[in-house]
């Protein structure tokens, strides 16, 4: 592990803006893009960072959280980190905004008193509670008599660790800052690897993702949007939806199967969110998927049945399969790029070797394919010049690759 950070980086002009009271907001956002940096592209833990640094990123996430959608937005968006909402109340605390605060723990309490209510939360309209709408009201009042991001940069104004460089440094500093961490490539490894793993293992996407890759020309899944719950006929449904390579789609995932349909844009005004579920049960039951809002479903465009999701899961496991391809994506150049979206197109068998599964990666908008088994792994892709390029590791690599990345943390 890596001597913690004191310094924090920020640029000049937002130091000089602040005294000034001419910005009292660039501070705050330099801050938190400085503790964003260190996070996501240093692999920095948070104690290896300006402990003061990281309470303010908090509080700015949570600000930015409430502006865009509320209470309800927020505890659905960080309630598996609920340790980063101890961290905003000590920046409040400390830079005095006690109104703010005590929103915060008011929404905390709620939220320990009310588990599965909070459990519930989307920020979306029918996904609200009524309580969290009232802090809001009063977050949005508080605010505009003390605005939180003006508090938050006079409050980091006062840092001794505070360290201004010129705006067109500022950048160039950062970078530096983030190769300078020595467990840096093993840290992108693991996070990268936690990440594939959960494409390849956890249900909803690796089963979208099969059935992605099923539709010609769509290349598998990429972003995958917040499902909607949803009964019909007995049956329990998520509807979500999905972009592929290029394409938006609609997806449907049931116990017993995955469908993706065609996404149809709709030109006119969104529709009511008050009860969008009639749409949905109505759509499910005539084969369709609907949602409310901007957008409507076309034909059917592919099903998975879930015992085929379940059988690529198992053997992805057993081939230790997101190891095996966040190291053929290593060796291919492309150690360093964090979006990677992988999607099992099927499961083969040539005689006497052992059962394989077909990936579809989409890494920069490039579609590769590779492959996994019990005694290794290969990854093909065409080349400007119409070349096929192979990579190739054996059981041996990805055990290597395993140790060093995932086995010690």
């Amino acid at each position: 592990m890596t001597t913690p950070m004191d310094a924090v980086l920020v640029k000049r002009s937002s130091v000089e803006g602040a005294r000034a009271g001419t910005d009292t907001e660039s501070l705050a956002f330099d801050v938190f893009d400085f503790v964003h940096a260190m996070i996501w592209d240093g692999y920095y833990e948070t104690n290896q960072i300006n402990p003061k640094a990281i309470d303010l990123y908090h509080v700015e996430k949570y600000y930015g959280e409430i502006m865009n959608g509320g209470h309800s937005q927020f505890i659905h968006n960080t309630a598996a980190a609920e340790h980063s909402w101890n961290d905003a109340l000590e920046a409040l605390q400390a830079m005095g905004a006690s109104k703010h605060e005590h929103i915060l723990r008011r929404m905390m309490s709620w939220v320990e008193e009310n588990p599965e209510e909070a459990a519930k939360q989307t920020g979306f309209t029918g996904g609200i509670a009524p309580y969290l709408d009232q802090l809001d009201e009063e977050f949005y009042e508080v605010n505009r008599e003390s605005p939180l991001t003006d508090m938050t940069s006079r409050w980091a104004l006062g840092w001794d660790e505070l360290r201004a460089v010129d705006d067109e440094e500022f950048e160039h500093e950062i970078i530096k800052l983030t190769k300078l961490n020595p467990d840096r490539s093993r840290e992108m490894a693991s996070r990268r690897i936690d990440w594939l793993n959960r494409q390849i293992t956890e249900w909803l996407y690796a089963s979208t993702g099969m059935a992605a890759a099923a539709v010609p020309g769509d290349g598998g899944r990429r972003y995958l949007y917040s499902p909607l719950e949803a009964e019909v006929d007995g049956l329990d449904m998520l509807i979500c939806k999905i972009d592929t390579l290029d394409r938006t789609r609609w997806a449907v995932v049931s116990d017993s199967w995955t469908r993706i349909y065609e996404f149809l844009e709709e030109n006119t005004e969104a529709k009511s969110q008050d009860d969008p579920e009639d749409d949905i049960h109505a759509a499910i039951r005539q084969k369709a998927a609907a949602w409310y809002g901007k957008g409507h479903a076309g034909a059917q465009l592919s099903e998975v049945d879930a015992a085929r999701t379940e059988d690529i899961i198992n053997l992805a496991i057993s081939h230790d399969a997101a190891v095996a391809l966040d190291l053929l994506l290593r060796n291919a150049g492309h150690e360093e790029e964090t979006k990677v979206f992988v999607s099992a197109i099927r499961k083969s068998r040539i005689w006497p070797a052992p059962a394989s599964v077909e990936w579809a990666i989409i890494i920069k908008d490039e579609l590769l394919t590779a492959r996994t088994s019990a005694i290794g792994a290969s990854l093909t892709r065409e080349s400007s010049d119409g070349t096929t390029l192979m990579l190739t590791v054996d059981a041996h690599q990805i055990a290597k690759h395993h140790l060093r990345s995932v086995a010690d943390r």
